[in-house]
């Protein structure tokens, strides 16, 4: 949320985030400790941001610096604060920059639990998604602002038709933090909506035309041939089953091959729509049923879930462009930083799968700071690498009886993410899956 408002930014020249693993090799490990003092004392001493989340191991380190218990030493018209840092068995001076800042994220239910004293020793902000959209909507002119409550009233309503369980992952948030992304500011602190065009992306792209056909025509939705449109929709040019056709979809330069005759036609200038034009999306989660295809997934069944019979296809070539982390291998957040080093520094690689086991709750502890890696190590590159980006893929799997009742991670919106949820995650040639789609789209 600090992110995507702009509070904070990701220039590692202002800002560091220091987020704490869960895993078991990290919880007691005091050297990876002292390794997260000595940046943060670094930090201090040139004066940037710091944010801190789940580092409650390391705060008693920090007492005098949360306390600010600080010495000055001043020499003239210069002057020098300090104040002390446990790193280690050593409680050592460090200078701090007057620049220095630091915020501590606090889960909302965890709050309680935190003693008086400790919070006492910082200002208090609460922040919600919900909070920042108010606030961002009020800054729109009149005209947008009816836009955004029309759509908030109609999607709210539609949501309680079907039932807010039908939608995974969905919290009081989820919402909000799609219309939040909808409101941008320019250079000038002035707020509007982005433009229609700017929130296509090459996964959303094929579906234009349907979206932007006649609204207030709502008879429309009635007819046969709309029917039959959206269903061709929703089985052919999305991707709701098969990894390696969304793949091919995410990473794919080709954004229009749309030849169902079935569909609108396309406007010439969406035709000339490139690569470089809509906004790319580089990061998802999928949400998917536990399967043994799944619980299996590795580098070697990932010849079988992108080779095709024809040697010539070019989606055979995909699975030397796919790199797969399975995170119950993973043993501690070293071992998982130099996988995604490794992922970076190799060129052939452009896809990142980070397969994620949601029936045990350790598994489910480590999404937050999966998610974190991915963004710190998204921005870092891509930014310098738009036209050839690289994308990351979680894919979250949970027992059936599990998945419909409860969601192990909250879908937010925030910071280009994009989650989707797939019934089944299996080969394409798993009980003949091509064709029952064909039927399910020819019934209609």
């Amino acid at each position: 949320l600090l992110f995507q408002t702009g509070i904070l930014d990701f220039d590692p020249k202002r800002i560091s985030i220091f987020r704490m693993s869960d895993f078991s090799d990290d919880i007691n490990n005091e050297l990876r400790n002292v390794e997260i003092l000595s940046t943060i004392k670094l930090c201090m001493e040139t004066g940037k941001t710091i944010l801190m989340i789940n580092t409650n191991r390391i705060h008693g380190s920090l007492y005098d610096i949360f306390n600010q218990n600080f010495s000055i030493m001043a020499t003239g018209d210069m002057r020098k604060i300090f104040s002390k840092v446990a790193i280690g068995p050593k409680t050592i001076d460090v200078a701090i920059h007057e620049d220095f800042q630091c915020i501590v994220h606090v889960k909302r239910n965890e709050f309680k639990d935190i003693p008086a004293p400790f919070l006492s020793r910082f200002q208090k902000y609460l922040l919600s998604i919900n909070d920042f959209y108010r606030i961002r909507l009020q800054k729109l002119s009149r005209h947008e602002q009816i836009i955004l409550n029309n759509i908030e009233e109609k999607i709210l309503s539609f949501i309680q038709h079907f039932g807010r369980q039908y939608f995974y992952g969905m919290n009081d948030n989820t919402l909000y933090s799609c219309l939040l992304s909808l409101i941008k500011i320019n250079e000038n602190e002035e707020y509007s909506l982005l433009n229609l065009n700017q929130y296509y992306t090459q996964l959303t792209i094929k579906l234009k035309s349907f979206i932007e056909q006649n609204p207030t025509d709502i008879q429309q939705s009635f007819e046969e041939k709309f029917q039959k449109c959206l269903c061709n929709l929703y089985f052919q040019q999305q991707e709701h089953f098969n990894l390696r056709n969304f793949i091919q979809q995410l990473i794919s330069k080709s954004l229009l091959n749309v030849d169902n005759n079935d569909l609108l036609s396309l406007e010439n200038t969406e035709n000339q729509l490139s690569f470089n034009t809509i906004h790319r999306t580089t990061k998802v989660i999928i949400f998917t049923r536990t399967s043994s295809y799944v619980l299996d997934l590795s580098q070697q069944l990932k010849n079988e879930l992108f080779t095709t019979n024809n040697d010539n296809d070019e989606i055979s070539n995909y699975n030397k462009q796919i790199e797969i982390i399975n995170l119950n291998t993973i043993e501690n957040s070293i071992e998982l930083k130099d996988k995604f080093d490794t992922y970076i520094n190799n060129r052939t690689k452009n896809v990142l799968m980070i397969v994620i086991d949601g029936r045990y709750e350790q598994q489910r502890l480590h999404i937050p700071y999966v998610r974190q890696l991915i963004d710190t190590t998204d921005s870092c590159y891509n930014t310098n690498h738009c036209t050839e980006p690289k994308y990351f893929l979680m894919l979250v799997h949970s027992l059936a009886q599990d998945l419909y009742h409860q969601s192990c991670f909250s879908s937010i919106f925030l910071y280009d993410w994009e989650f989707y949820f797939f019934d089944t995650c299996m080969p394409s040639s798993a009980f003949h899956l091509q064709k029952m789609l064909q039927i399910l789209s020819s019934s209609h």
